[in-house]
């Protein structure tokens, strides 16, 4: 999956979806994905290029109290994103926000994010590249091999202890222990 951004200021790439508001589950992507903004930098804060793409998921958002999850899900394709103001790449979910839930998955692919010049807000992360750091973001048992990338988060708050950065790939869930079906 390759996407480009032409136009606009919001560029959302995921394997399953680009932009996710319910929930994807047991979901297995295999693929590469990448996507770039137009590197255009608009002067209102809130109109610069935003870059989400996921291996999964670009974003995982919904703006009110609905339960949304990104449960079960595998990735194994390389990730990457750039030329934004907001490039966040992860290999799971690039932007993991609004009460958005990532429970019981795996990624086991490289993944790199790389802002546009004057972008500030470049994170990457093995399982969310950027997460809400407030409590209605949830990123809980989740697996990483960490010889790609040593962050599950790229940036916001976590528990510690709920993502797994694995050293040896033998050592890896398998796509069936994660999502329940042999692909």
């Amino acid at each position: 999956m390759v996407g480009e951004g032409k136009s606009g200021w919001v560029t959302n790439i995921g394997g399953i979806a680009g932009y996710n508001n319910c929930s994807v589950i047991s979901c297995y992507n295999k693929g590469e994905v990448s996507g770039k903004g137009s590197g255009s930098n608009l002067p209102s804060p809130t109109n610069r290029q935003q870059v989400f793409i996921g291996g999964i998921v670009g974003i995982n958002y919904i703006d009110d109290e609905g339960i949304l999850n990104v449960e079960k899900c595998y990735n194994e394709g390389d990730v990457h994103g750039e030329n934004g103001y907001y490039t966040h790449v992860g290999g799971i979910a690039g932007e993991n926000g609004g009460y958005g839930n990532i429970n019981k998955c795996c990624n086991v692919s490289y993944v790199k994010a790389q802002g546009m010049n004057g972008g500030t807000m470049t994170f990457s992360g093995a399982i969310s590249g950027y997460t809400a750091s407030n409590n209605t973001t949830i990123v809980k048992e989740c697996y990483y091999f960490n010889q790609y990338i040593d962050r599950g988060i790229g940036y916001g708050t976590y528990e510690e202890d709920e993502l797994i950065g694995i050293d040896n790939i033998n050592d890896i869930p398998s796509v069936k222990e994660i999502t329940g079906y042999d692909f």
